[in-house]
């Protein structure tokens, strides 16, 4: 197969997946608490009450501090587990939640309903020693090429989470040798953490 033929070839996969992604249909990975339905697109909150009352305890505490590093330090001195999916993983797994994966629940448009697509871009360029280089850069919101709101049932609505990005930009960013989370205007000692248990919801109680 000629170059010419391969790039057309290409040129016509990458449309597929841009059309299939503008009708919403395009899942490579959701994440935890969100599953497949059966229909084309078709998104749904986890059937596990557990692990929806993990992602809901999430937004739930960060709604009463305001810091995703508090709501973190909250997980850890209750001595909670989180679940954990992946496409490499069969089964769900609960684990002691990092700082990272609660930011990045925080901050994952889908658990708002909302169905996006593109949200980063990739490019490449010739570092010092002529080696093509692959750089992978965060979109801004008004140039993430799909946006679908209300698509599926979410966690939280559109509007708190445009609240809590606001929220969150107001946290100190994390220092590049501070790995266990980041530092944060507010501060604050956690408990000592306690046995680690799975976060279940009882009846009628509200997490």
């Amino acid at each position: 197969m000629s170059e010419a033929e391969l790039h057309v070839l290409r040129a016509r996969l990458l449309g597929g997946i841009r059309n299939k992604a503008a009708r919403g249909e395009l899942h490579r990975g959701l994440p935890v608490g969100l599953v497949r339905g059966d229909a084309d697109g078709e998104v749904l909150l986890h059937p596990d009450e557990s692990v929806q009352a993990a992602i809901h305890a999430v937004f739930d505490r960060f709604a009463e501090f305001g810091s995703a590093r508090r709501v973190w330090l909250w997980f850890r001195s209750q001595g909670l587990r989180f679940p954990l999916h992946s496409n490499s993983l069969v089964d769900l797994r609960w684990v002691v939640p990092t700082y990272t994966k609660i930011h990045q629940v925080l901050t994952n448009p889908f658990y708002a309903g909302v169905y996006v697509y593109g949200r980063t871009q990739q490019t490449c360029y010739l570092d010092a020693g002529g080696r093509i280089r692959k750089r992978i850069r965060q979109r801004d919101r008004e140039q993430w090429p799909v946006f679908i709101r209300d698509h599926h049932a979410g966690y939280i609505d559109w509007n708190t989470f445009e609240a809590n990005q606001k929220r969150l930009a107001q946290n100190i960013r994390p220092r590049p040798h501070h790995s266990g989370g980041c530092r944060e205007r507010r501060r604050s000692t956690p408990a000592r953490p306690r046995r680690m248990r799975t976060l279940r919801s009882a009846p009628g109680r509200t997490l």
